[in-house]
């Protein structure tokens, strides 16, 4: 099957980069607010490598530091909703993989 090849033009671009603009702040800003938010979590959990669970954290953040925009965003709201739910899944498999292998039921893994 040929690959699909996705082009957007400089004003989709300019159009995307205003429309979230208008609801996050600028780039700089915001990736920067995010870039903070990332790198104290990153401090305080270690040098381990990235879990599944981290990215749900990361992930959580960036729209928490979407949110200090000051705006409702809905969409930001539910998606915090959608990675809580997804690091509980995670968490569920975790707990069925180790209580197969232990027998008990372990706590979460510290953030």
């Amino acid at each position: 099957m040929p690959r699909k090849k996705f082009k957007l033009s400089h004003t989709e671009i300019s159009n995307i980069v205003a429309d979230r603009g208008a609801d996050y702040g600028e780039p700089h800003i915001n990736h920067g607010r995010t870039a903070r938010l990332w790198q104290a979590y990153l401090i305080n959990r270690g040098g381990d490598p990235l879990s599944a669970e981290d990215v749900c954290f990361l992930n959580i953040l960036q729209k928490v530091g979407r949110l200090q925009e000051g705006k409702r965003h809905i969409d930001s709201a539910k998606d915090i909703v959608g990675y809580v739910a997804n690091l509980l899944a995670i968490w569920e498999k975790r707990a069925e993989q180790d209580e197969g292998a232990s027998g008990a039921t372990p706590p979460p893994p510290k953030p």
